[in-house]
């Protein structure tokens, strides 16, 4: 009987939801020219295969992608493990973790932080080429300064950084 009741709804959300997904899988198999609509045609998988063979940036893209994915998953769960440790209570030996309670809260931070506030912090008080503390530290050492988020191999780096800073605490 319940279940009646939010029937209505489910009906919605389905039309709200799988008819785009649907007109978008069915547009995916045509031909469109939005200068010349009588041109328009079914091609099949036309789309896909010039994706999958031809298109050079696509194929760079998901490499980018599978190498953030597996980057960040990776360092996450490892940095995760560590940090755990660190804030875990040893029942047997210690009666109390290595990180003191007054600053296990401090672990928490990243996840209280949405996505567009962490990465406006780090791009302008971290990865910032002139006033970053990431260039400060490195010319402090006496190592010259990095363009952390212009150059394709360091700006990938940089955001993997900030993506783990962001989610150890969730690992």
């Amino acid at each position: 009987v319940g279940f009646f009741f939010i029937l209505p709804a489910l009906l919605m959300t389905s039309l709200i939801f799988l008819y785009p997904l649907i007109q978008a899988f069915d547009v995916s198999f045509q031909r469109h020219l939005l200068h010349k609509p009588h041109l328009n045609a079914y091609i099949g998988l036309e789309n896909y295969l010039h994706l999958l063979i031809s298109d050079e940036q696509f194929r760079q893209t998901m490499l980018n992608t599978a190498t953030f994915v597996v980057a960040t998953v990776l360092v996450v769960l490892v940095s995760g493990c560590l940090v755990a440790g660190l804030l875990a209570r040893h029942q047997l030996r210690y009666k109390r973790s290595l990180v003191p309670d007054r600053y296990q809260i401090w672990f928490l931070l990243p996840m209280l932080m949405t996505p567009a506030v962490t990465g406006t912090i780090f791009r302008i008080f971290i990865w910032d080429y002139d006033f970053g503390l990431a260039n400060w530290m490195l010319t402090n050492v006496g190592l010259s300064r990095v363009p952390w988020l212009i150059k394709p191999n360091t700006a990938m780096i940089s955001v993997i950084i900030t993506e783990v800073w962001s989610h150890v605490p969730l690992a």
